[in-house]
């Protein structure tokens, strides 16, 4: 069974139940956009931290590495959207 791009959630085998290989190989610009603010929107709508500390730290370390596959300007505006969105998480929990 795959997994999204952060290894959390299944994802749809293709047709022959293998892997498709490397993030770059595997999803286009517009899967990895839709993936990322699936995850922003996932914390806008959360008032505490949806995740597990393992998956939270797992999400945290992968996120930039996985917005960098986008254009520059696009990648900081999501990477900057999830880290307010973390900040502000982490706040409501202190």
């Amino acid at each position: 069974m795959r997994t999204d791009i952060f290894g959390l959630a299944p994802r749809q085998q293709d047709m022959f139940g293998e892997s498709q290989g490397s993030l770059d190989t595997m999803m286009t610009e517009d899967e990895i956009r839709a993936e990322l603010q699936e995850v922003i929107d996932l914390l806008r709508a959360s008032d505490s931290m949806p995740w597990e500390t393992r998956q939270m730290l797992r999400i945290c370390n992968m996120f930039p590495d996985i917005a960098s596959k986008l254009p520059d300007d696009e990648s900081a505006k999501l990477l900057g959207l999830f880290e307010n969105e973390m900040q502000r998480l982490r706040r409501a929990a202190a």
